[in-house]
């Protein structure tokens, strides 16, 4: 590694630049260079154009230190062949819980690890084992702000590969109309077997299924995202904000913005 000097330093979300006040005077009085780089927290894609600019504005080569979603950024940003090194302190995106980037896995926190580590078991040993230490780790396991006690995806314990399939499918494409038209054709499947296959192994109608994770995806953009409550429904697939209310009442018993709320009190009380 070339001999370093610089050190940008890159926020997490719910965050700003002044998160790294009290370790800019450490890394300048050990005879280095350290700047904080403020986020828009707009975009993936802004924010990385922002880091990407700092980087063009320093002398050498440097190093990227990402907190939380800046560890996201600087995965992203650190292709710049300045950059010597990337840190990471519990990086995550602000709609995702964890992110497999090559060989770097990343997760949004300590329970977030459960997942990751879930998603390495499946990989390694398949998904008859991992749904049987998924089923015992989650009965025990309570989340805040609404938060159901269940992943969707878990819940509906889909057998076949082509009804996981078309689940996996919906929730890559929550933000589309997802018809069942749309759903049999991802399984490979003919309306009436994939309707008739769908119920068998789901226990509800695909329209339900798609329902549910459209909520299960909005209420962890709300927690954890900055993302304005209409721009959470657009990407959701909820035809408006309203209706998405309406749909976070009836599950959840609050509205998002009171979900939003709890989960931040939470998140400063940690």
């Amino acid at each position: 590694m070339a001999k370093v000097s610089n050190i940008l330093f890159v926020h997490g979300a719910w965050a700003n630049s002044s998160a790294w006040e009290k370790v800019l005077p450490l890394i300048n009085a050990a005879s280095l260079t350290g700047t904080a780089v403020s986020l828009s927290l707009t975009s993936l894609a802004d924010d990385v154009a922002t880091v990407k600019r700092a980087i063009a504005l320093i002398d050498g080569p440097l190093l990227l230190v990402g907190h939380s979603y800046g560890g996201v950024v600087i995965t992203e940003a650190g292709s710049d062949p300045k950059v010597a090194g990337l840190v990471y302190v519990a990086a995550f995106a602000p709609d995702r819980i964890f992110i497999i980037d090559g060989s770097i896995w990343t997760s949004a926190g300590m329970t977030a690890c459960i997942d990751l580590a879930l998603e390495m078991v499946e990989k390694d040993y398949g998904a008859d084992l991992v749904r049987s230490v998924a089923q015992k780790l989650v009965v025990h396991h309570r989340r805040g702000g609404g938060q159901s006690q269940h992943s969707e995806l878990l819940n509906m314990d889909a057998k076949s590969d082509r009804i996981q399939t078309a689940l996996e499918y919906a929730r890559r494409n929550l933000k589309s109309q997802l018809s069942v038209q749309e759903l049999a054709d991802a399984a490979c499947l003919s309306l009436r077997q994939f309707s008739r296959a769908f119920r068998a192994e789901t226990g509800q109608s695909p329209a339900k299924a798609v329902a549910n994770l459209r909520l299960e995806a909005a209420r962890l953009l709300i927690e954890q995202s900055r993302h304005p409550v209409d721009v959470v429904a657009t990407e959701t697939g909820f035809a408006d904000s309203e209706r998405m209310r309406r749909a976070f009442v009836r599950a959840f018993g609050h509205p998002p913005q009171v979900i939003r709320n709890n989960a931040r009190a939470e998140f400063s009380a940690a």
